[in-house]
């Protein structure tokens, strides 16, 4: 039976290669196989297409957009640390950072650290901006908005600059390496709950690593209900055999809607 097995993978297998070559060969024919021939992408096509929905949506209706906030505040960021730094930059979307940045601000965010945090950023990068920036007619627009927003907080606590640190690292290379060479993948668990102050730890430990223009897309979902991660630990490949014995699964879900391509 193993050997009929066998020789029938063989045979589909001669069958597949020229399929696949002449469907490989063109992107035009790769389109064609991912939209008639299989579903694999199918998710993939609705959920890019659906997340570039929602972006553009936002824009129409002008309405908050953190994402968009963090994107252009980086933007302005890059251009102030430029060498040599270009005396007038940012032109393009200055305008629609302090628009964004004035919409959030008039929301009430005292309960909300993360946004506050985030105005603070965009406020004390825009005020930096602006004191650098030489003068033109949507800058000087722009300027005369930005100094009219009331702000809702203390701008005591400076988000910038960001010195360089000069002084040695608390970690040294080799105990670095030494750290990451010790990683090891583990397929089985004690059965016992994951204390969430530690998940929190690793997950703020995660977000230090900046990614998309600092727009952070994603978000992290954990799960410890013994029906949901037995569930949800059977949908990736490679957890057969041991699904049952994971305490606690992170999710790590990107938001597809923080992109305007």
């Amino acid at each position: 039976m193993t050997e009929l097995k066998l020789f029938i993978k063989s045979i589909l297998l001669m069958f597949r290669l020229p399929f696949l070559r002449l469907f490989s060969s063109t992107f035009f024919l790769s389109a064609l196989f991912y939209s008639i021939l299989s579903r694999a992408f199918w998710r993939e096509f609705n959920s890019v297409l659906m997340g570039r929905f929602l972006y553009l949506k936002r824009l129409h209706e002008k309405s908050e957009n953190l994402f968009l906030l963090r994107r252009n505040v980086h933007r302005l960021e890059k251009g102030l640390i430029m060498r040599p730094r270009k005396p007038v930059f940012g032109l393009k979307y200055i305008k629609e950072l302090v628009d964004i940045y004035e919409k959030i601000m008039i929301k009430s965010i005292e309960n909300d650290l993360l946004i506050k945090d985030q105005l603070i950023w965009a406020h004390d990068v825009l005020e930096k901006y602006f004191s650098v920036v030489k003068e033109h007619e949507i800058i000087s627009k722009c300027r005369d908005r930005f100094q009219k927003i009331n702000i809702l907080f203390d701008v005591d606590d400076k988000k910038i600059p960001f010195s360089l640190a000069t002084k040695n690292p608390p970690v040294q290379y080799d105990a670095f390496l030494k750290l990451t060479q010790s990683r090891r993948s583990v397929r089985w668990f004690l059965p016992k709950p994951v204390p969430r102050d530690l998940i929190d730890q690793a997950i703020l430990a995660a977000v230090q690593s900046p990614s998309s223009c600092n727009r952070l897309p994603y978000e992290f979902r954990v799960i410890d209900d013994e029906k949901m991660v037995s569930e949800v630990s059977k949908i990736p490949m490679g957890t057969k055999g041991f699904s049952d014995n994971i305490p606690v699964i992170i999710a790590v879900v990107g938001h597809l809607d923080a992109f305007f391509n």
